[in-house]
C-alpha cells in the first residue's frame, strides 16, 4: 500500500466536480459584455511560453501573442513585478484583466491596478492563490482558471508514479548508486490492484480512464456531490462520499489524492 498526492487545478465556473474551495464558490453568472470598438487592456505577468510548450527562450508565449493579433487588445507584459518595472507602467486605470502562471507576482501586481475586473491563473492548485487576499476577497474581481487543462498531464505523472513503486524502480536505483547486483525478487503487478482516487473531478476521471483502460484497476473514488451521471462513468467500480474515506481506504493498494489543499481538506486522512 502506498499514498500518492496531487494538487488538482482550482476553479471559479460552476462545475459538477466536488472539489471546490472555498476561494472558489464566488460562480461566475454572466459574462463580461465590452464593445468591439473599446480597447482591453490586459496584464500578462509570469512566463506564458512554459504552460504553451513554446521557446523558453521567448517570455511572451503562445497565448501573449495571440491576444496581440488582436487589435482592440493591448497586451502589458510584466516579468519581475518589481516596484520599478509596475510604477513606469502608464494608465494604470486602464487595465482590467490579469493573466497569470505565476501567483507570487499576483498580490503586488493587483496592488498596482485599481481597476482590475478578471484574473486569469494558469497555475494548478489553490493554496497559493487563497493567499492572495486582495484578490480572493474583493468581491468586484472575478477569479479563473483554466480547468481540466492540466488534467492528462497529471494523469500521467499519477501513471508514472505508481509504476514507480510497483515496479520497484526506487529499490533498484538504491542498488545501482551502490553498484550491488539487485536480488531477483517477485514484483506485484498494477493489474487488477485497487486504486481509490479522492477527489473525482477532471483530474481524478482521467486518472481513473487510464487505469482502468490499460491495467484494468478496480477504482474507488470518493466525490462530495455524486451526480446521476458519476455512477454510469464506465471506468468506475464503486464511488462514495467523504464518510467512506476510511473504509475505501482500508480497500485500496494505492491512493490517489486530488483534493485542493485547503483547510477544509488538510489532515482529512488524519481524522481516524
Amino acid at each position: 500500500f502506498f499514498f500518492l498526492m496531487i494538487r488538482r487545478p482550482p476553479r471559479s465556473t460552476q462545475s459538477r466536480s466536488s472539489a471546490a474551495s472555498d476561494v472558489y464558490k464566488r460562480q461566475v453568472h454572466g459574462e463580461f459584455q465590452m464593445e468591439s470598438q473599446q480597447k482591453i487592456y490586459v496584464l500578462v505577468a509570469g512566463n506564458l511560453s512554459q504552460s504553451f510548450n513554446t521557446n523558453l527562450s521567448d517570455p511572451k508565449g503562445e497565448l501573449g501573442r495571440r491576444l496581440s493579433q488582436h487589435e482592440n487588445v493591448f497586451v502589458q507584459y510584466i516579468q519581475s513585478a518589481s516596484d520599478e518595472e509596475l510604477g513606469s507602467i502608464e494608465n494604470k486605470q486602464n487595465f482590467e484583466v490579469l493573466v497569470t502562471t505565476n501567483h507570487i507576482l499576483v498580490q503586488k501586481v493587483v496592488s498596482y491596478f485599481p481597476n482590475l475586473k478578471w484574473v486569469h491563473n494558469l497555475f494548478t492548485g489553490c493554496d497559493q492563490i487563497m493567499k492572495c487576499n486582495s484578490v480572493v476577497e474583493n468581491d468586484s474581481i472575478v477569479l479563473t482558471n483554466s480547468r481540466g487543462a492540466s488534467a492528462k498531464p497529471l494523469a500521467e505523472y499519477v501513471l508514472g508514479a505508481i509504476l514507480y513503486f510497483t515496479r520497484r524502480f526506487n529499490i533498484f536505483e538504491t542498488y545501482k548508486s551502490k553498484k550491488e547486483a539487485i536480488p531477483r525478487t517477485k514484483l506485484p503487478l498494477l493489474q487488477q490492484k485497487t486504486i481509490l482516487i479522492v477527489g473525482f473531478g477532471l483530474v481524478g476521471q482521467q486518472c481513473a480512464r487510464i487505469l482502468k483502460t490499460a491495467f484494468q484497476c478496480r477504482i474507488l473514488a470518493i466525490k462530495r456531490n455524486i451526480q446521476s451521471q458519476d455512477k454510469l462513468d464506465n471506468n468506475l467500480d464503486v464511488i462514495g462520499g467523504l464518510s467512506d474515506l476510511k473504509d475505501f481506504c482500508q480497500q485500496a493498494d494505492v491512493v490517489v489524492n486530488c483534493l485542493p489543499d485547503t483547510q477544509e481538506t488538510q489532515d482529512i486522512y488524519n481524522e481516524d
